[in-house]
């Protein structure tokens, strides 16, 4: 007899420590680590256009020290327009993934 209360006093223990955890709330990760600081409008600059990197990013000289990698999904038309060595003004915005997009670039006459 003693063994059967014991075993119901277990298995009502065992079911409140489940339901107790069950009702724990749940930490919900973030999409963006808080390192990665993403911008929230368009920055505009002036460099020095270094030419393609592969079909969908640039490099840009901003001083002889900041040379940067810039995406470019939105401007392939006005990147045809360019030719290494031309100085430009540009437009850009760093995405979700924190990478930089171009979102205008003009050639500097």
């Amino acid at each position: 007899m003693k063994k059967i209360g014991m075993l119901i006093m277990v298995l009502i223990l065992t079911f409140s420590l489940f339901t107790l955890v069950g009702c724990a709330k749940a930490e919900v990760p973030t999409d963006n680590p808080p390192s990665a600081k993403i911008a929230s409008s368009a920055t505009d600059a002036e460099g020095v256009y270094n030419g393609q990197i592969d079909g969908g990013s640039i490099e840009i000289a901003m001083s002889p020290e900041d040379i940067t990698a810039f995406r470019t999904a939105d401007v392939q038309d006005q990147i045809s327009l360019l030719s290494e060595g031309d100085k430009v003004r540009f437009s850009y915005a760093a995405n979700s993934d924190g990478q930089l997009v171009l979102s205008k670039i003009e050639k500097i006459e």
